[in-house]
């Protein structure tokens, strides 16, 4: 028999629960580094730089994380615990996990579980998941930061849990772009390639518009034609101290797959340009007719702010 009385009580009961906050005043200016835009595009090597010579910690991608922070919002009136184990759960779940982390999240969850409420706030247990990777490798983690390109379709959201965060947005050629990502397989057809290098690239254009001091643009020839200064001015946009003695510790994703495999080489410009000698002319003019206006504003928008 339906009771209206208790459906009053359980709304109001509902209502009085406390909401866990998104952050406190003191992690308002936590200030972590994503490195953004379309995958195939120089993003690991980037990663590769600032954790060598910035002493940030990046760990593997983490693909959930726009995932993660949008059931928060929808779902923050439930307790500390639920959202703990939901977020550890979602985290360690991924396929990829067990292969490129390697460990148990169990550890992290007894600390979360510990936490007072003043620190029982959604940027807290994210930026507890990425010190807990930097300690498991014997980091002492004083800034930390991301390098999941999948992550700049969750930029905005992201934004709103670390509103002090720096964002480096690498931009390549969709040409080189595409026929990357269709030589390591990560897309069967050059159609939803250049979609992904459209989307992404798009999203960045629109988020600098609004956050024009939280985006630094960096250019992939400029990378691999100049790396030490490209990764020194990276550093010094993202406040991180250039000159810790490079070290190729293990990164856990760069060495289990394969279109990462030459992120640890020596840096070369080989290629520059390397999309435009394999594929034909077809296939080069369906990708401009699907990119290159989108690519050519964000080239007529650099040489403005230049």
């Amino acid at each position: 028999m339906f009771n209206c009385n208790k459906l009053k009580s359980d709304v109001r009961y509902l209502f009085r629960r406390r909401k866990l906050r998104v952050r406190s005043g003191e992690e308002y200016k936590e200030s972590p580094v994503f490195i953004v835009g379309s995958g195939r595009s120089g993003n690991t090597l980037i990663r590769r730089g600032l954790v060598e010579h910035g002493g940030i910690t990046i760990p593997p991608e983490t693909y959930e994380l726009g995932v993660i922070i949008r059931f928060f919002l929808k779902h923050n009136n439930i307790d500390w615990a639920s959202i703990v184990n939901y977020t550890l759960g979602v985290l360690s779940l991924h396929p990829e996990f067990d292969e490129t982390f390697g460990y148990s999240l169990s550890p992290l969850k007894c600390r979360l579980g510990k936490c007072s409420k003043h620190n029982q706030t959604l940027s807290n247990l994210l930026s507890e998941f990425y010190r807990f990777y930097g300690e498991r490798n014997g980091v002492v983690v004083t800034r930390w930061g991301d390098k999941t390109p999948f992550n700049t379709f969750s930029i905005w959201d992201i934004n709103r849990v670390f509103p002090t965060a720096y964002y480096v947005w690498i931009i390549r050629d969709p040409v080189d772009v595409v026929a990357s990502y269709l030589k390591s397989g990560i897309y069967d057809n050059l159609d939803s390639a250049a979609q992904r290098w459209f989307i992404s690239n798009k999203i960045m254009l629109e988020f600098e518009a609004n956050f024009p001091g939280s985006v630094r643009r960096i250019w992939y020839q400029d990378l691999v034609s100049n790396y030490e200064e490209s990764i020194k001015g990276l550093c010094s946009y993202c406040r991180l101290d250039y000159g810790v003695t490079p070290s190729k510790s293990c990164m856990g994703d760069v060495e289990v797959r394969g279109h990462h495999s030459n992120v640890m080489q020596d840096v070369n410009k080989m290629s520059i340009g390397k999309g435009w000698a394999e594929l034909d002319h077809k296939e080069i003019e369906l990708i401009k007719k699907l990119t290159y206006a989108l690519y050519q504003r964000i080239c007529i928008a650099s040489e403005i702010d230049d």
